[in-house]
């Protein structure tokens, strides 16, 4: 590999790598303690993307509107993702900019927010890679 194409790849890594701190920064800013509200959401199908990513097809209320969201889900399979449909989870979501939201299914999900991860939820653990 000659150094411009070591130098190419080395610059194209840095950019993806900020770009990820730059979402997880702009999530967790609207997702703060003061901003952040719980609801309960159902999933209403799961779908794969042109990359072969899982998605959740999600829908939620709020005080003044109901939300028809995607939630995408990377530690889950499609055939153990049908498992989940019609199933209600809890949701944390920015007041000021409800499309900004996290599903909580996973113990890691509950610990992003100092939760106490659910026993009703135990289940969801034999599908979660």
């Amino acid at each position: 590999m000659t150094f411009l194409r070591k130098y190419v790849v080395g610059i194209a890594l840095i950019i993806f790598v900020l770009f990820g701190v730059f979402i997880t920064l702009y999530r967790n800013h609207y997702l703060n303690r003061e901003n952040t509200v719980y609801t309960k959401a159902v999933i209403k199908d799961s779908y794969l993307d042109i990359k072969a990513r899982l998605f959740f097809k999600i829908e939620f209320e709020t005080e003044s509107k109901t939300y028809f969201l995607n939630e995408r889900c990377s530690n889950l399979g499609l055939s153990d993702s049908k498992n989940f449909i019609g199933k209600w989870f809890p949701i944390a979501y920015s007041k000021n900019k409800p499309d900004v939201f996290r599903l909580l299914v996973t113990p890691t999900d509950f610990m992003a927010f100092n939760l106490e991860y659910p026993d009703s939820l135990n289940w969801t653990k034999n599908y979660i890679e």
